[in-house]
């Protein structure tokens, strides 16, 4: 496995938005999660209250839930939260994304400000063989054992 490149993506996320921020077409390719994290969109949630809490999760597959982080299962790569003015997140940085990437805005809670949320996401591109694509791949879609 060798590492060509690295690359940052960024965006902004509305309530309950899931994007596909990766789409990998590439034969022998993958991409590691180095560093996820998030912030309000909006100057008035940059304050230190309970109720501007933002979260987001990274997952390979679409249609995760915004009611629970599923990080019980292989297929959530991510959880990033910001509140009270602390940032916090969980990354998986053995996956090796090889298909797509997706990400959900965890937020659409009522009582809870749902204005947008930025991300930043920062991966690593690898040259992979053969052999570490087909076992990234079953990773990918795997269910874990406890999910």
């Amino acid at each position: 496995m060798k590492l060509i490149k690295e690359h940052v993506l960024f965006g902004v996320l509305n309530s309950a938005e899931e994007l596909n921020i990766l789409q990998n077409t590439l034969p022998n390719h993958g991409w590691r999660i180095v560093d996820f994290r998030i912030f309000p969109n909006s100057p008035s949630d940059v304050t230190t209250g309970p109720d501007t809490g933002k979260s987001a999760k990274l997952s390979t597959i679409p249609g995760a839930r915004t009611n629970f982080y599923d990080y019980m299962l292989n297929t959530t790569v991510g959880v990033a939260s910001y509140c009270g003015g602390v940032q916090s997140n969980i990354i998986d940085t053995s996956t090796l994304i090889v298909n797509d990437l997706f990400i959900l805005n965890m937020n659409d809670n009522p009582g809870v400000s749902n204005s947008g949320v930025s991300y930043q996401v920062v991966l690593e591109q690898y040259d992979i063989s053969d052999d570490e694509q087909v076992l990234a791949i079953i990773r990918e879609n795997s269910q874990a054992i406890d999910g």
